[in-house]
């Protein structure tokens, strides 16, 4: 293949090969190819705040001096930003080069196991090449869905992170709060830290870890939250760019589990990697007039968060909304209705994505449908004293921040 859209149109086409939740093949498939990490791994999982909480991360290592890969999903602008080494995208021929590799290796694998990889391990696969051939000190890996039965489980971390823990993937990983607990632990490992962010510490949490000798780090009671964008961490100041103030917790977070493994590690270098950090589509600024933020939260709970720190502005909240079929856009909707101003919907070219009508129904037809996102943004008007908060997934905020409009 010479050209990142056959490349890409190939690696897509594995999405529906079959996941082996034991997790045996991914873990023969490393060891075959030598990519067993020889660096430092950190797995990060968390039903929100995990793109964050990495970034962050990589940021204060990368200004402690360190070649810091990191394995992440999904993209929001470009495809290469699923795998990345401190400021740089991995290149469109290196993409080319591993898939190459790997579109082989599969037609072996095939052969001789009559068995396909999945997208989401050839993802890994090439992360862990890139990684390789790059020489990193350490690689941040975060998990696709859960942990437990993820492919980045395959791989035995030095320090683990859970960010949070709430409803979503519920056909994979259970309609309880224990059963999603349940997978996410499977990442921790014994005698290996444990980091998270957790107001009240769950019975669940506390029996694994103390059954599998897991040393468990709650931030949480350490973090003082002031005006933003100022808080304390284990009684020192930081500041950060990204906007709310859940980001302190995602931020305490990166700082433990980097004092953890690097305990010598520069506070200034910290402050600096905190404050440089921004990521897009999360609460990111867009325009200051019209206000308009984006952010692919795609559950009940990461909404809450946001519209419970926008409605502390002084701006109305007008929403622009679409979703896709797996995640919780009734619940989500019915919530959205009653703590904003207008709802505007548009369709998303996207198998996967929910008729707009269907929206409408759930609002009691208070809403507008627009037929594309171009639409929508040169159709809707605000005043000075209201805002427009983009949201949905980050599939549909990545395909807004690459659209142009008025």
């Amino acid at each position: 293949m010479n050209n990142m859209n056959e490349a890409l149109a190939w690696l897509y086409s594995n999405r529906n090969n079959v996941k082996d939740i034991q997790l045996k093949r991914i873990s023969f498939i490393i060891n075959d190819l030598k990519l067993k990490p020889s660096y430092k791994v950190i797995e990060i999982t968390g039903t929100n705040g995990k793109g964050s909480t990495t970034a962050f991360l990589k940021n204060i290592l990368k200004e402690n001096g360190l070649m810091v890969g990191a394995f992440t999903s999904p993209f929001v602008k470009v495809f290469n930003e699923r795998i990345a080494i401190n400021d740089k995208l991995i290149e469109d021929s290196d993409i080319l080069r591993y898939i190459n590799i790997l579109k082989d290796y599969q037609a072996s694998y095939i052969r001789s196991f009559n068995d396909r990889i999945p997208f989401f391990e050839i993802m890994l696969l090439m992360a862990l090449m890139y990684f390789k051939d790059n020489k990193v000190d350490i690689a941040l890996l975060e998990c696709g869905i859960g942990g437990r039965y993820d492919a980045v489980n395959s791989i035995a971390a030095d320090l683990s992170i859970i960010t949070s823990i709430g409803f979503d993937h519920m056909d994979t990983l259970g309609d309880t709060l224990e059963s999603i607990t349940y997978h996410k632990l499977g990442i921790a490992r014994a005698n290996k830290p444990l980091v998270i962010a957790s107001k009240s510490t769950s019975i669940e949490i506390l029996n694994y870890t103390k059954e599998n000798n897991i040393p468990l780090y709650n931030v949480y009671p350490f973090v003082k939250p002031l005006a933003y964008p100022n808080f304390i961490f284990r009684d020192k100041s930081y500041r950060l760019r990204l906007i709310g103030s859940f980001q302190y917790y995602n931020a305490s977070i990166a700082i433990e589990a980097a004092r953890l493994l690097y305990p010598d590690i520069n506070n200034e270098a910290i402050y600096e990697g905190l404050l440089e950090t921004t990521l897009p589509g999360r609460m990111e600024l867009v325009s200051k007039k019209p206000l308009i933020i984006a952010d692919g939260a795609h559950n009940i709970s990461a909404i809450k968060e946001i519209i419970e720190y926008l409605r502390k502005s002084p701006y109305k909240i007008n929403v622009l909304y679409s979703g896709l079929k797996d995640k919780q856009y009734e619940e989500i909707l019915t919530y959205l209705m009653r703590y904003t101003n207008k709802l505007y919907f548009t369709y998303l070219d996207d198998a996967r994505a929910v008729d707009p009508s269907v929206f409408l129904r759930i609002v009691n037809g208070n809403g507008t449908i627009y037929n594309s996102i171009e639409e929508a943004m040169n159709s809707i008007k605000i005043p000075d004293d209201e805002l427009i908060l983009v949201t949905g997934s980050l599939h549909f905020v990545g395909k807004f921040l690459n659209t142009k409009f008025n």
